[in-house]
């Protein structure tokens, strides 16, 4: 927003490409249809409390129906990837049913080739990827929400999406030049913005020793699940990001 203010004009009009991780994946996708920015956090502030609503259980934090029923609202149940057309849109979410975890990418685009071609070359087809289905993938923070489809929080795998909006820049250059189309466009500028700096907080630990296999947990237990807990706290404290691209 500050951007905006400085060229007195919507921050869209000057980018072609847009990636977002998790909550930047919101912004980029709410920016591509046409969301103001002022206009999302007017939306944050009125449907907070339904998104994050809490749960009947311990874990997840909160019930996903909430940011389901909010994210069909917003982008339309049935809206496609494909129908973000003034910009090139790129949502990661990591695949959380392989291990180490795998990186997806959600693209509003593919090459202009044969279809028949996407999955070979690592595409999706964006008429058949749903917007908040999308949205609902990145923004599954382990914890806070459960997983969708088997996908999780983008930050799992790609904390910042820069570098990797930068590799699709060219991977599509190269993809549709060696076919013949005849792409020229070149990177102007990169923008990438960031939710800050997470404060640093000391801990005790992270180490989980069992010196007697699980009956060890007997006379060190507060020290084994306070160590899990800084575990965890080491994994989840990741900053959001999400980047755009303008091209000459």
């Amino acid at each position: 927003m500050a951007i905006q203010r400085e060229i007195g004009e919507p921050l869209r009009n000057r980018i072609h490409w847009m990636a977002g991780t998790s909550c930047g994946g919101i912004m980029a996708s709410s920016m591509s249809v046409g969301i103001d920015l002022s206009d999302a956090l007017r939306i944050y502030i009125v449907i907070r409390k339904r998104i994050f609503g809490g749960n009947t259980q311990m874990f997840p934090k909160h019930s996903s129906h909430g940011i389901e029923t909010c994210l069909q609202e917003v982008m339309g149940p049935k809206t496609p990837m494909a129908k973000c057309t003034a910009h090139k849109l790129v949502v990661t979410t990591a695949k959380v049913t392989l291990a180490p975890s795998q990186l997806i990418l959600f693209r509003s685009y593919a090459p202009r080739i044969d279809p028949k071609e996407f999955e070979q070359l690592g595409y999706f087809n964006p008429n058949k990827i749903l917007l908040w289905k999308t949205i609902r993938c990145t923004s599954a923070a382990p914890v806070y929400f459960q997983s969708f489809n088997g996908m999780a929080d983008g930050t799992i795998f790609c904390n910042n999406p820069c570098i990797m909006v930068m590799t699709e820049f060219q991977k599509l250059k190269k993809i549709e030049n060696y076919r013949g189309k005849n792409n020229t466009d070149e990177i102007g500028c990169v923008i990438s913005i960031g939710t800050g700096i997470e404060p640093s907080a000391p801990i005790n630990g992270i180490d989980i020793n069992l010196t007697h296999g699980i009956t060890g947990i007997t006379g060190n237990w507060k020290e084994v699940f306070a160590n899990a807990k800084n575990l965890i706290t080491v994994f989840l404290y990741q900053v959001r990001c999400f980047g755009f691209l303008g091209y000459c």
